[in-house]
């Protein structure tokens, strides 16, 4: 056991891609927080992003479109599952990772959690 309330600040970086990875991946990190202050960072896929904002030019593309967005919703579901069960989560492109991580960290660190 730790001496502080909180130990130590555990990032979790995944790229899971459904519901069921995305749960399955996390769920161990549960029973860490307390003591630990966990933060999940799951990057989103880019191409998946682009395609759900297309708009179709064909049946075939707008079935494409409708599924890469149905995806989505499902990714954005279980991410708001995840923070109402009291972990961090950072929901983020590749390209905004650095600068959510520091800000996640000085917020952190700022309201002395740490």
């Amino acid at each position: 056991t730790c001496a502080l309330p909180i130990c130590s600040l555990i990032v979790f970086l995944t790229h899971a891609m459904d519901e069921l990875q995305l749960k399955d991946a996390v769920l161990p990190l549960r029973a860490l927080s307390p003591p630990h202050l966990v933060l999940v960072a799951c990057l989103r896929n880019v191409r998946l992003e682009e395609r759900g904002r297309l708009q179709p030019q064909s049946d075939l593309e707008a079935i494409r479109i409708g599924a890469a967005n149905v995806f989505l919703l499902q990714q954005a579901r279980a991410i708001s599952e995840l923070n109402a069960s009291g972990l961090r989560v950072l929901d983020v492109l590749p390209h905004q990772l650095t600068g959510e991580l520091v800000s996640q960290y000085l917020e952190i660190k700022a309201r002395q959690l740490l």
